[in-house]
């Protein structure tokens, strides 16, 4: 437990994910910063520090605004996005304070939500002994055991958020990082245009980095089953308390529903918009967006 709780304040107070498996760990900064620049000076379709889903804090927008080197430096200063340090990289502190850190706030927001849509269930099935006691008055002694149920249900859905909620800030971290990378184009799929209003890149993300995320939401999505069909056996309860905010818990929890839906929805919202938050719309229309296969598991020379 002590470990999970250091673990999670580490994440919610700093960029600082430490991500395993990237293709170009140990390979040695010289050696990579120069395929770096040779790609640039070939034509590439994109510089090296213009991914597609970072935009938004492009080298060039506006003065004043935080923004990606133009060409990939060693990120000897890099506070946030340490993996990055030393490394040739596009970041700079200005843009890790000023654009990532905030993007990464609102993931936090983000997530948030649905902690709120927890805490506004439960909290509304309290208050209601006291706003509308001849509620209470009619209910049979059955409604009196699926409102104890229900109760207990949220109670234990918010004992699992932590440990998941961390880990999905986590897979958010990595993908605001990946601004960094000047070889990003080798890590996804490259559009000749955008496609149904998505970016024109699709970054490949490893197995193992959904499949990790999952690890640690599995528990919270059996809990959040268990909430939902202890709603389900309480629509006395339900229809007297008024079903939006009910509503509103379960369209969170369907993104927790199966190891395919997380794996889906945190690519769509999170790995295509990694700057907006979750406020990007992310269903623009009834097909779902095809993730691209992984990158398959490269071995990297030593440094030695």
């Amino acid at each position: 437990r002590e470990t999970e709780a250091r673990r999670g304040a580490q994440v919610r107070a700093l960029l600082m994910p430490s991500r395993p498996g990237f293709p170009w760990r140990g390979v040695p900064t010289a050696l990579l910063l120069t395929l770096v620049l040779r790609a640039v000076g070939n034509g590439a379709d994109y510089p090296a520090c213009r991914n597609p889903l970072f935009s938004s804090i492009w080298p060039g927008v506006p003065a004043g605004r935080p923004r990606l080197d133009v060409l990939p430096d060693l990120g000897r200063h890099l506070q946030r996005c340490v993996q990055y340090r030393d490394r040739a990289s596009c970041c700079n502190p200005d843009v890790e304070a000023n654009a990532l850190e905030p993007a990464f706030e609102a993931w936090r927001r983000w997530l948030g939500a649905t902690l709120a849509a927890i805490r506004s269930a439960e909290q509304r099935l309290g208050e209601m002994q006291r706003a509308r006691p001849e509620v209470y008055d009619q209910a049979a002694h059955e409604d009196f055991a699926s409102l104890r149920d229900m109760l207990q249900r949220l109670g234990s859905l918010l004992e699992a958020t932590p440990r998941c909620f961390d880990t999905v800030l986590e897979y958010a971290a990595g993908m605001l990082c990946l601004s960094c990378r000047p070889d990003w184009q080798h890590l996804g799929v490259v559009e000749t245009g955008a496609v149904d209003g998505q970016p024109p890149f699709r970054v490949r993300i490893p197995e193992y980095e959904s499949s990790a995320v999952w690890a640690q939401c599995e528990d919270f999505s059996a809990r959040g089953l268990e909430t939902l069909q202890a709603m389900a056996k309480a629509q006395y309860w339900m229809e007297a308390v008024g079903g939006t905010c009910f509503d509103r818990l379960k369209e969170r929890l369907d993104l927790f529903a199966s190891p395919e839906s997380l794996r889906q929805g945190l690519y769509e919202i999170i790995a295509l918009h990694p700057m907006y938050g979750g406020q990007q719309s992310i269903h623009q229309g009834s097909v779902a967006v095809q993730i691209p296969p992984p990158l398959p598991m490269l071995a990297v020379p030593s440094t030695g």
